[in-house]
């Protein structure tokens, strides 16, 4: 349990030294030198590891890892412009789950070969591997936005009520995993005291989870946010895991930590990972960027460790020993209904913040790297073009420049057929060549009325391809 609050602290150290040794320098070159570093590190750990190497091994990796994919994003944002990562980062995503598969479904053949002793040598290839693509992806770089601007000191930030909540949130989820997280490790080293037996346990066990991960992100995540709205979206998590906790404490088996263990995995990197990415998009980009490191990062990184030593402390005091560590459940429970409490907070307070965000003309969906179609999205942005304040209408329709417009078609044509010159010229310029949302008759309508929106109906007509132009432009020449 200690190292979780060691992974902590040292991740929190080094993450920071890190963001100031490489401020304001060229990724491609970050992701050689560390790569190199980590290559030689790991062979060094696999030539070389005594005992007491193990637990510095441990975090060491945890470092490799967060640093790693840390570059990777920053180097993914500097290649794709936000409409590109709208439509790209979903299928990178997806990726991960692939890789997961496919370790997962390697590791076995590899241990019975090679034995478990040598897997490291794997990671070193995919290492020495990823330096390489990074020099094959450098032309397609923006040397701007590769860069990370220096970052604002601002030692008073506020965390209002609807910051709170999406902070509980994040920090039950830390809290619950880490816990989880040591039960099945704990459990599974019990079952499989034999180490092959275990490394191909584990790979079963991510092959698995993969598999499910990649279903919820491509067919599932979407329907439930689309359907029945983020409460629901909010609400999975923590119930899949307090069925999980119930049934550990009750059996007391594998097989029930191991469906709590699945469901943390599965749930939190595809229905929670784009819940969390919604429920940021009504606050100001300058907000966003002063609290979510500290969300996402130091507070977080505190309650992981805050986990670790909760365990520690109970095991040294001999309260949980390997035969009752199922009664860790019991706190895994407590956590999950604060989650569950939070998570109906979290669902008024972003309907508010949407609302306030249009009020407030601040609401960016391009910043959103994910397709935006949560049940309470649509249908507060539904009610801002239903309002009779025509600013607001004019900046929804803006908003919906970058989405599919499928949602909100009847309003759109009650706008066109309604609304003010200024409305219905921003409704057809919004609506160009979509006939499913515009139909052809309504804009052979427009033409024929002659008023100040009927040339841009015209040009929208050329570019359609409509019949009978001609005939309705002769109106125009007696």
């Amino acid at each position: 349990p200690l190292m979780y609050v060691f992974i902590a602290l040292i991740m929190a150290m080094a993450i920071e030294a890190y963001k100031k040794l490489t401020l304001e320098k060229d990724q491609i070159t970050l992701i050689t030198i560390s790569g190199s570093i980590f290559s030689i590190s790991l062979l060094l750990f696999q030539l070389y590891m005594p005992d007491w190497a193990i637990p510095v091994f441990y975090i060491w990796m945890e470092i490799v890892t967060i640093l790693s994919i840390m570059q990777f994003w920053i180097l993914a944002g500097a290649v794709f412009n936000s409409r590109q990562a709208k439509r790209l980062f979903p299928l990178i995503i997806a990726g991960g789950s692939i890789s997961a598969i496919s370790a997962g479904y390697s590791l076995s053949p590899f241990v019975e070969f090679f034995g478990s002793h040598n897997i490291l040598y794997l990671t070193l290839l995919f290492l020495i591997t990823s330096i390489a693509i990074s020099h094959f992806i450098r032309p397609y770089v923006d040397e701007q936005a590769q860069f990370q601007p220096k970052e604002q000191k601002s030692r008073n930030i506020k965390l209002d009520s609807y910051l709170k909540a999406i902070a509980i949130m994040v920090l039950c989820s830390a809290f619950i995993s880490r816990i989880v997280d040591y039960q099945f490790k704990v459990m599974s080293s019990e079952v499989f005291p034999n180490q092959n037996d275990l490394v191909d346990f584990f790979g079963t066990y991510y092959m698995y989870t993969g598999i499910a991960t990649l279903i919820m992100q491509f067919f599932v995540t979407s329907f439930i946010l689309t359907r029945f709205g983020i409460l629901i979206g909010l609400i999975i998590l923590p119930i899949t895991l307090s069925f999980g906790s119930t049934g550990f404490l009750l059996v007391g088996s594998l097989l029930t930590v191991f469906i709590t263990k699945f469901s943390d995995q599965v749930f939190k990197f595809s229905i929670n990972n784009a819940i969390k990415e919604i429920l940021w998009l009504p606050l100001s980009i300058k907000k966003r960027q002063r609290s979510k490191p500290i969300i996402d990062g130091t507070l977080k990184s505190g309650v992981e460790g805050f986990a670790g030593l909760v365990i520690f402390l109970l095991v040294y005091l001999n309260l949980i020993t390997d035969s009752n560590i199922y009664l860790l459940s019991i706190i895994v429970l407590a956590v999950t209904a604060i989650w569950l409490w939070d998570a109906i907070k979290l669902k008024e307070g972003y309907v508010s913040e949407i609302v306030r965000s249009i009020d407030n003309r601040q609401l960016n969906l391009d910043e959103v790297q994910f397709d935006v179609h949560d049940a309470q999205t649509v249908e507060t942005l539904d009610k801002v073009l239903n309002e009779k304040d025509e600013f607001k209408q004019l900046f929804a329709l803006d908003l919906l420049w970058t989405l599919p417009l499928d949602p909100w078609k009847n309003s759109i044509k009650n706008l066109f057929l309604g609304g003010s010159p200024a409305i219905q010229r921003g409704v057809l310029e919004l609506s160009w060549n979509q006939q499913n949302i515009l139909p052809d008759k309504m804009i052979q309508d427009q033409i024929i009325k002659q008023d100040s929106v009927s040339p841009y109906a015209i040009a929208c007509a050329s570019d359609s391809n409509i019949k009978g132009l001609e005939t309705m432009l002769k109106g125009y020449l007696n």
